[in-house]
């Protein structure tokens, strides 16, 4: 690994994150070079999408905690993600596909053994886990079938995240929140404002923020199902239809989602937070999902709800089995309980008024 001579691109965007550590430094490291490249693509491929979007200069932040942020400086836009993210990202879904139980459909899992469990699996800082990344105890699916799925996985979880901060981009987010306040940074973390004015609106933006995310992945999946040309070799075999590609999309972002669980939130007080709760999100995900099916394909709509019933047992006795961590589906009850739904209620008549307001921001349609 060498350190990171940098362009004047990679500099100006070291002095827009200054504050949150500036520029990952390093190269050389599969993870990180690889995002670099595809994710300048995923943003190329948003831009195609539309007329007139706005360019950003994506790269990837020095922070070993799990975060990214959109920010506008200098009149230009940029989108980071922390280092952090992709380690920990990375480092889950390869424990989850050594494990011969967990997702066994696919490939070999009879080559693999049991990886140590760590701790627990809800890890948002990846510097906790450097005791289980010493080169002796790093651990990578022995099947090349898994090994490969666990960076399909990780890849998705992380065109999310991209597509996700891009869309505070064009929906003009950013414009909007530097017309209110001197700050125009988003981050993805939760975070907790005990003044409850103004906090529904920006879980509106994230949640559709949210939306445009996983809308543009079940896009980019047709798209690549009617021209597999373009898939890449080493995931041709998650590529077998819509239906399994809908459960492997789900699949990751639940475990993104879900290793914030230690974040616990309250059914009283969800008006005091300036993002929607993770399970709360995971559970707005999976709307998002069958109201785009029942759309676009509705011979898929019944198969929805049992995908994602599928997918919480898999991720739940996935994360057991990889770590100390016991088999709780509490955050997501709670998600679906009647205060959520009045919650979530709330949100979507927050976008219905925020909406008229992003207007002269939006460099794009915006959702109904």
């Amino acid at each position: 690994m060498d350190d990171l001579i940098l362009t004047q691109k990679e500099k100006e965007f070291d002095l827009a994150f200054r504050l949150d550590g500036g520029i990952w430094p390093i190269k050389g490291v599969f993870e990180t070079d690889n995002l670099r490249i595809y994710g300048s693509k995923i943003l190329e491929w948003c831009r195609n999408n539309g007329k007139d979007l706005p360019s950003c200069n994506f790269n990837i932040i020095n922070d070993s905690r799990v975060n990214a942020k959109a920010t506008l400086f200098e009149n230009q836009y940029y989108i980071g993600i922390n280092a952090g993210t992709i380690a920990c990202i990375s480092n889950l879904f390869n424990r989850m596909l050594s494990h011969p139980e967990i997702l066994k459909q696919y490939g070999d899992s009879s080559k693999e053994t049991s990886p140590e469990k760590i701790f627990d699996v809800q890890v948002i800082d990846f510097d906790v886990l450097k005791d289980y990344t010493i080169e002796e105890k790093i651990v990578i699916p022995k099947d090349p079938l898994r090994a490969s799925l666990a960076r399909y996985l990780t890849q998705t979880c992380l065109k999310t995240i991209l597509i996700h901060e891009y869309a505070h981009v064009k929906n003009g987010h950013l414009d909007y929140k530097k017309s209110l306040f001197s700050d125009s940074s988003y981050n993805e973390f939760t975070q907790i404002n005990n003044l409850a004015e103004g906090n529904l609106m920006w879980q509106a933006l994230e949640m559709d923020a949210d939306c445009i995310a996983v809308n543009n992945l079940i896009m980019e999946t047709e798209v690549l199902l009617n021209h597999r040309e373009f898939i890449p070799k080493a995931f041709t075999e998650f590529y077998t239809d819509l239906e399994n590609s809908i459960y492997l999309i789900y699949f990751a972002n639940y475990c993104f989602y879900r290793i914030f669980g230690r974040l616990s939130f309250s059914l009283d007080n969800l008006d005091n937070y300036t993002h929607p709760p993770a399970p709360v999100r995971q559970s707005m995900m999976l709307s998002t999902v069958l109201r785009f099916v029942e759309i676009n394909f509705p011979e898929l709509q019944s198969k929805i709800l049992p995908i994602g019933l599928e997918v919480i047992e898999e991720v739940e006795k996935g994360f057991n089995k990889i770590s100390e961590q016991q088999i709780d589906i509490s955050g997501i009850l709670l998600a679906t309980s009647p205060l959520a739904t009045e919650h979530v209620n709330k949100i979507l008549k927050a976008w219905s008024e925020i909406r008229p307001l992003l207007r002269p921001f939006s460099k794009g349609p915006l959702a109904e």
